[in-house]
């Protein structure tokens, strides 16, 4: 069973992943995000990208300082317009609200099995 790691207050995509089968690890914040990396290996990283304790940008530059986690696709969700640096650090985005079809083939093409 592949892991996916839900960063922020994102429960439709927790519903959505638990029922397509994923097992879901969600973390309110960056800081949680790190530790959960730490213990478990997950195959994508599904994150909002309005992060309360550090900006997009630094969360996914510390991804990239670490060669286990660079490796790992990140996708952004965002209800508002996103910057061209923004989508830059993010294998995809996708806007708010997102239906779970739409987030479950991207997560699929992101991290194959």
């Amino acid at each position: 069973m592949r892991t996916i790691l839900v960063v922020g207050p994102e429960p439709d995509a927790v519903t959505a992943l638990r029922r397509s089968g994923y097992r879901v690890l969600t973390a309110n914040r960056a800081a949680d995000a790190f530790r959960m990396l730490k213990q478990f290996l997950v195959s994508a990283i599904v994150c909002n990208l309005r992060l309360t304790d550090m900006t997009c940008g630094e969360f996914r530059r510390r991804l990239l300082e670490c060669p286990e986690w660079a490796r790992i696709p990140v996708i952004g969700l965002t209800a508002e317009a996103e910057s061209e640096e923004e989508r830059s650090w993010y294998t995809h985005i996708l806007r708010e609200p997102v239906d779970s079809a739409t987030l479950l083939d991207v997560i699929s093409r992101a991290s194959p099995s």
